[in-house]
């Protein structure tokens, strides 16, 4: 605060409860009447491997969580969902679109730590690869309110993404560094650009997260191990990568 690191955001302070236990990414789709819920995402909010360091945007992300029985999702959309959307409808707010709940699951069940009206990052990168119905489908049914006309379905598959940031994220990051491998493809995975830049024929980052390396497999240890091996073909100096996205599996 006495830096001023976060500018004026920074001259309140606001003491909270603490919630301990695993974080989980819920996304629910709405037309405002129907929702169809999304593959529960889990994302890797801190820079160092085992959950250490300062946090940032997101280091990497996968779905669908095996911890995310049926029973676990029913009880989040009996105890949270159901009752936003209701809430909504009561207080008149035509609400259409993606409802992304970042949720803490405790020893004393589900604690919501944010509601976001939009998709997460990195999770949105292991989302939409797993839907198996054309976007544009599902965008027209929640515009045209008949969201629960439609069957949405998900493919049988395990998605990873990795995100490279840059040295010094998520601090002050480093840019202007040109970006080695991009070109060296491998089936099955996909990178997605997000704090990068041209600069001549190169491609060189321009922001902390610079990339998120994405791969899908049948299994999850299988989808993990490709998109590491499709990272270990991208380099730049000073990035950094966390080793153990999608390594604990379980909500302990």
């Amino acid at each position: 605060m006495d830096a001023r690191i976060f500018g004026d955001a920074g001259k309140h302070l606001v003491i909270e409860e603490c919630s301990v236990g695993r974080e989980m990414s819920v996304h629910v789709v709405t037309d405002g009447i129907s929702h169809v819920m999304l593959p529960i995402a889990q994302d890797h909010k801190r820079i160092g491997e085992g959950d250490t360091g300062l946090n940032t945007g997101g280091m990497g992300a996968y779905a669908p969580a095996p911890f995310a029985t049926d029973a676990l999702k029913d009880q989040i959309s009996k105890e949270i969902i159901l009752p936003v959307l209701d809430a909504f409808r009561k207080e008149g707010i035509d609400f259409r679109g993606i409802l992304y709940i970042g949720l803490m699951w405790t020893k004393s069940g589900p604690s919501i730590i944010e509601f976001n009206v939009r998709g997460g990052d990195p999770e949105t990168q292991v989302l939409l690869p797993l839907i198996e119905t054309p976007l544009i489908d599902i965008l027209q049914a929640v515009r045209e309110q008949r969201l629960g006309e439609i069957k949405v379905k998900f493919k049988d598959s395990h998605i990873v993404t990795v995100v490279l940031a840059a040295g010094g994220y998520p601090g002050t990051p480093e840019t202007g560094v040109p970006i080695e491998g991009l070109d060296l493809e491998l089936p099955d995975t996909y990178v997605f650009h997000a704090g990068t830049a041209e600069k001549g024929n190169r491609v060189v980052t321009s922001g902390g997260r610079v990339l998120s390396v994405t791969a899908w497999a049948p299994s999850l240890e299988a989808a993990r191990d490709l998109a590491y091996q499709r990272v270990a073909k991208i380099h730049f100096a000073g990035s950094q990568v966390r080793r153990d996205i999608a390594a604990r599996l379980t909500l302990e």
